[in-house]
């Protein structure tokens, strides 16, 4: 199929905070199947996460700050609000696969992250990573299964039908399995020992050093082999982290922002509110309001709440 901007098909309005959401529930809302010559795309971010995997011939992508050159049997993953944009230049052809994520569909007719996450090892390792995006070697099975949705979706069937869920699963479970083949190199062993701390002790006061100093080594070494696997710094990746958890305790509880503050890691008032509001273009007073749950939270007892949860 050649580009065409008209073949778009399946968007709708989005909405959602971040595809590492314990509540989501998953569904497509943007796909296709498509062979490109000469195209280049506008940086944009999505309200979703994305999945676009090279079946055939090469394309760049940028992501951030970051560039890669995608070759055949390569993918990217990219979570909400992930600035990209996707190049092929002469004389590059490139047949792409892209399925677009969101994640407040019903119950009844979406994949729930938290089901996943109790029913397969690996998709709840690659959950709780939480990493902003990812580009590794597909798995011939995620190939295969992206391709069968795909086309499934695209025939717009309306019959009631049990497979279109069935298929959506294998697609998340096999990129989290592709996630993980592909971190199977000489430095994982280290970075995954820091990722073990990191999980363990975010919202505590530590620091690079203290993080290279618990998988002994060099601070920027680990920095540099922990860049190239989750594409942001160590303590970026502990910012997030925090933030994560602030969002939950604000929409979970109604505990004072001083204190979801102080229970997400972060040494001051001030510094969490401006690191929220940089990160997520509102106030935590903001986002309490829009996303908080409408049933009356607990909030007198903390010790219900864990400081990593645990889907």
């Amino acid at each position: 199929m050649r580009y065409d901007r008209n073949k778009r098909v399946c968007r709708k309005e989005r909405s959602g905070i971040s595809f590492y959401d314990e509540n989501a529930v998953y569904e497509p809302v943007f796909y296709y199947a498509m062979h490109l010559e000469h195209f280049e795309m506008e940086p944009h971010r999505h309200k979703g996460a994305e999945i676009m995997l090279v079946s055939r011939g090469t394309c760049e992508i940028w992501a951030e700050e970051r560039k890669w050159r995608l070759k055949a049997g390569e993918f990217i993953f990219l979570d909400e609000g992930v600035v990209h944009c996707l190049r092929v230049g002469r004389p590059d052809e490139c047949t792409l696969l892209n399925l677009e994520i969101g994640k407040d569909a019903l119950p009844e007719q979406g994949v729930s992250a938290r089901f996943l996450s109790e029913a397969d090892e690996e998709f709840a390792a690659f959950f709780r990573e939480r990493v902003p995006y990812y580009v590794g070697k597909a798995s011939p099975s995620l190939g295969l299964a992206m391709q069968d949705y795909i086309e499934l979706l695209m025939k717009k069937e309306e019959k009631k039908s049990l497979l279109p869920v069935l298929l959506f699963e294998r697609v998340l479970i096999e990129l989290a399995r592709s996630r993980k083949l592909g971190s199977e190199n000489a430095g994982m062993q280290y970075v995954r020992k820091a990722m073990a701390y990191i999980l363990e002790n975010y919202c505590e006061d530590i620091d690079q050093d203290m993080i290279a100093g618990q998988v002994e080594l060099h601070p920027s070494y680990l920095q540099e082999l922990f860049a190239g696997v989750y594409g942001c710094g160590l303590m970026a990746y502990v910012k997030r982290l925090r933030l994560e958890r602030a969002k939950f305790l604000l929409v979970n509880t109604e505990l004072p922002v001083v204190e979801v503050a102080a229970e997400s890691g972060f040494n001051s008032r001030q510094h969490f509110s401006g690191s929220f509001a940089k990160a997520c273009g509102m106030s935590p007073q903001k986002y309490r309001k829009q996303y908080g749950r409408n049933e009356e939270a607990n909030t007198g007892r903390m010790q219900n709440i864990k400081k990593k949860e645990e889907l």
